[in-house]
């Protein structure tokens, strides 16, 4: 018997079979599965069966993302800004997205003895240069403060939504190595981006701003600093505009939104940008669903 060549079957009269196929010599004419083949084959099919039938069950099962991750609602949908603050705050448990292992900040645990005395009689005055690039000039700081604003002060210049929070073993914020999450929503001057902040940033980068505080007329400190601030990308979210803050050129954990016509800012401890990042993604998607 040879190797290599292939014996063909033949029909009943004798010629080759062409619904036959030629198998090598010696092979058994007649193949047959055997038991094991056939168990393992029907259980590979019964895999697949349940693999495919996983699948679909899956695919139509209705899923909610985590909210930091939530697709953003349709574009168009009715500004917030000029709705009260308790909409929002009847919508979202500000509460509830505290990080992991901090509290809001109670007052009533501060120490009270931190050095800083308040003088009624100190006069502040400030200028820049170029103009108006100091704190109070600030379009973000005076839009938090509602002071760009003719706003009812029952919307949001008394009727804030803010958050402070300290770790839960030290809610007064006392220790030196504490460090604390702030997280603010308010209106913005302009519903639609917020190019007007960071024109500001932009154009008092490297400014002069002189303060001199005086007591009974007698100018007894002054002070010069020299602004720094500037603006790059925010972490991804479903915000309509938004960037972080830089500080001599290095990025914060300062974060800036525009959600609806309001602005979402949170800041928290360098060393915790995840948990910064996550708090602003939240609030945003909250601000969205509202």
């Amino acid at each position: 018997m040879q190797h290599g060549r292939t014996a063909a079957v033949t029909g009943p009269n004798g010629m080759p079979d062409q619904w036959s196929y030629s198998a090598p010599s010696g092979a058994a004419s007649n193949r047959k599965l055997s038991r094991r083949t056939i168990v393992l084959g029907s259980v590979g099919i019964g895999v697949v069966v349940v693999l495919v039938a996983a699948l679909v069950a899956w695919l139509a099962w209705p899923h909610s993302a985590p909210i930091e991750h939530a697709d953003a609602p349709e574009k168009g949908r009715p500004l917030l800004s000029d709705k009260p603050p308790t909409m929002i705050l009847n919508a979202i448990d500000f509460d509830s997205l505290y990080p992991p292992g901090y509290t809001e900040f109670d007052y009533t645990k501060m120490n009270k003895d931190s050095g800083y005395t308040y003088d009624p009689d100190r006069d502040y005055k400030s200028t820049s240069e170029p103009p108006d690039c100091t704190a109070s000039d600030d379009p973000l700081y005076a839009a938090e403060l509602g002071l760009d604003t003719d706003d009812d002060p029952e919307r949001y210049q008394d009727s804030k939504i803010s958050r402070l929070m300290y770790p839960v073993d030290d809610p007064g914020g006392n220790k030196e190595d504490s460090k604390s999450f702030s997280l603010a929503v308010f209106p913005s001057k302009d519903p639609t981006s917020l190019d007007f902040a960071r024109q500001w940033y932009e154009r008092c980068k490297g400014a002069k701003v002189t303060t001199v505080v005086s007591k009974h007329g007698q100018v007894i400190e002054t002070e010069v600093i020299t602004i720094d601030f500037g603006t790059v990308a925010a972490p991804e979210s479903a915000a309509d505009d938004s960037f972080a803050m830089t500080k001599d050129g290095k990025e914060r954990c300062n974060y800036y939104g525009l959600v609806r016509g309001m602005i979402v800012n949170v800041t928290c401890p360098p060393e915790q940008k995840d948990a910064g990042a996550q708090l602003f993604r939240k609030v945003v998607i909250g601000l969205q669903e509202v």
